[in-house]
């Protein structure tokens, strides 16, 4: 889909064209902390028609007109500047923070959801193309762990993820247009591995320049602060460039999941979309994507380690990055390691990519007699064993409530008799 303006109107303000259109939120792989990847992932699809009624106005800094449509409201923030700090936090523990606070989200995040319904758009659907499409998709099946019917609800699933890819799960409301600087400060006294660990959540447009004049934003996003003279220079260049309202850049947007919006039509066909989309959205919301590896104590080349998942609609597992293994994947599910040599402690990495729900985790290996050993999968690696999580080979299936709770072992390795 075209990202036109549905309008007579030349010179119409450029925020509109991301307000009233729709982007693609599906968890897997979308990081909030990056708004122009959100933006581009997908075909923005033009949800809302923009009125051909409106007014034309100035943005503060510039004497160029722009035309706003009708149903449109624009709000004026001022050209105030805010200082916040982030006490090294994670970029896991700041979204858990931004959840309950959207006003925080609008100052470090690239979006924000909120309940509040917004304006009412019910009677200015660009066209009904989206909710002929949305009523045909079928009816949604619970998901859990139990699922009997995998090929029905598999297919289900790839309907509705179809569905979203074309044209979007989000709607988005409201746009914030300015100038940011952040600057990512590392701590040097903290060791090498929580480094590491930490480092691995902390998401680029943590040190970023966003607005203002484009080359000036440039140099400044690339000078060392250990050249204070030179810094500070570039940056005062780059703050003043900033005065011109037409130097603005897109810095957060809120949007708002399509079937909780049409929750507030008074159009039938509407409602029954809403409650359709709303059902899948409660599975398709709960996917993350778990990182982790498999450490093995002790391989032996032809050995086969098996790691297998309850399937589940989405569900997918990948083991990447040596060649000391040969990797087999017989399933979305499920993989096979095979050992192309005897070596001591090799690794790969594995990404599982999950709903956040209970599931059945089968981690086996041939047993070795009489030899302690301990084969194991890390998801989460940071702080003490209790923290941790972690599952060791086992010959039964092992009971996971969420990848994302702290599983440690006590057991660090085992002893086969047979």
């Amino acid at each position: 889909m075209d990202s036109t303006i549905d309008s007579q109107h030349e010179g119409i303000l450029p925020i509109c064209t991301t307000v009233g259109y729709t982007v693609n939120l599906l968890p897997q792989g979308v990081d909030p902390f990056d708004l122009s990847a959100i933006l581009e992932s997908d075909h923005k699809y033009n949800f809302l028609k923009h009125a051909d009624t409106g007014e034309e106005i100035t943005v503060p800094g510039s004497t160029r007109k722009y035309w706003l449509p009708g149903n449109f409201e624009k709000h004026e923030t001022g050209s105030t500047t805010v200082a916040n700090s982030l006490a090294c936090q994670t970029a896991i523990e700041l979204a858990s923070t931004l959840k309950v606070d959207s006003k925080l989200a609008a100052s470090y995040l690239g979006f924000s959801a909120e309940a509040s319904a917004g304006y009412e758009y019910s009677t200015s659907f660009k066209k009904d193309e989206f909710i002929d499409a949305a009523a045909k998709l079928p009816t949604w099946k619970p998901i859990s762990k139990d699922l009997k019917d995998f090929n029905l609800v598999t297919d289900i699933y790839s309907a509705f993820a179809h569905f979203y890819s074309r044209y979007g799960s989000h709607l988005i409301q409201e746009a914030y247009m300015g100038t940011r600087y952040q600057l990512k400060v590392e701590q040097n006294e903290t060791m090498e591995e929580e480094m590491k660990g930490f480092s691995t959540n902390i998401k680029a447009d943590n040190c970023n320049v966003l607005g203002g004049d484009a080359g000036k934003a440039g140099t400044l996003a690339h000078l060392s602060p250990d050249d204070a003279d030179a810094y500070n220079a570039a940056f005062k260049e780059w703050q003043e460039s900033r005065e011109e309202g037409s130097t603005d850049a897109l810095l957060h947007i809120r949007v708002m999941e399509i079937g909780s919006f049409l929750k507030d039509s008074y159009v039938k066909s509407q409602l029954a979309v809403a409650d359709r989309l709303s059902s899948a959205w409660s599975y398709f919301k709960n996917f993350y994507t778990f990182q982790g590896q498999i450490s093995v104590e002790k391989a032996y080349q032809d050995d086969v380690i098996k790691l297998e998942i309850t399937p589940l609609p989405g569900l997918v597992i990948h083991a990447t990055g040596t060649d000391i293994f040969t990797v087999t994947q017989t399933k979305a599910s499920s993989v096979e390691l095979t050992p192309n040599k005897d070596c001591s402690w090799p690794h790969l990495n594995v990404t599982i990519v999950a709903p956040d729900m209970p599931v059945q985790l089968l981690f086996t290996e041939p047993p070795r007699l009489g030899y302690w050993y301990v084969t194991r999968l890390q998801l989460n690696q940071c702080g003490p064993n209790h923290f941790q999580t972690n599952y060791n080979t086992s010959d039964v299936i092992q009971n996971v409530r969420s990848f994302s709770d702290a599983h440690g072992s006590e057991v660090i390795g085992k002893k086969v008799a047979n």
